[in-house]
C-alpha cells in the first residue's frame, strides 16, 4: 500500500509538472481511487514514453480528448482521441491559428474509439469531435 501512495504522489507531481492534465495513461499503470493512471516513466522507468489527458469534454456520451506525450530524447506530441463512440464519429486536431480539421480521423466500423496522428508542439492545438449523426462540435481548450 505505501509503494502505491509514493506512486500516486510521484503522478501527480507529474501531472502539476506537465501542465495540471487531467489523467495519465499508457502501459505499466497503477490507478488510485480517484481515477489518476501512471506510465512506466512516471513510477521511475526512464525510458518509458509518459502520455497525459490535457483536456477533455463529452458530447452525446463520446469522449473528445487532447492527448500529450513526452519521450525521453524527443519533443512532446500532441494527439487527439474520441471514446465511446460509434463508427462514424469525427476526431480531430484544431491549431490556434486555423478553424481546418488536421488529421481527422472517423471510428472505423466494429470499433468505439480512434486517435489521430500526433503533431509537435509548436503552437496551441485543441482536440475537437463530433457525433456521426449530429452536427454539434465539440472542442477542448487549446495547448501546447
Amino acid at each position: 500500500m505505501n509503494t502505491i501512495k509514493k506512486t500516486l504522489a510521484t503522478a501527480a507531481a507529474t501531472v502539476a509538472l506537465l501542465g495540471g492534465g487531467m489523467a495519465v495513461a499508457g502501459p505499466a499503470t497503477a490507478e488510485s481511487t480517484n481515477g489518476v493512471r501512471v506510465t512506466g516513466s512516471a513510477q521511475g522507468e526512464a525510458s518509458a514514453a509518459t502520455t497525459v489527458e490535457m483536456g477533455a469534454v463529452t458530447l452525446h456520451g463520446r469522449r473528445i480528448s487532447l492527448w500529450r506525450t513526452i519521450n525521453p530524447g524527443g519533443a512532446p506530441t500532441l494527439h487527439a482521441g474520441i471514446r465511446y463512440g460509434s463508427p462514424g464519429d469525427l476526431v480531430w486536431l484544431r491549431s490556434e491559428h486555423s478553424s481546418s480539421r488536421l488529421h481527422q480521423r472517423s471510428i472505423p466500423a466494429g470499433a468505439s474509439g480512434v486517435a489521430t496522428p500526433s503533431v509537435s508542439t509548436s503552437v496551441y492545438y485543441a482536440a475537437c469531435g463530433k457525433a456521426h449523426n449530429r452536427s454539434d462540435i465539440r472542442c477542448t481548450g487549446f495547448w501546447i
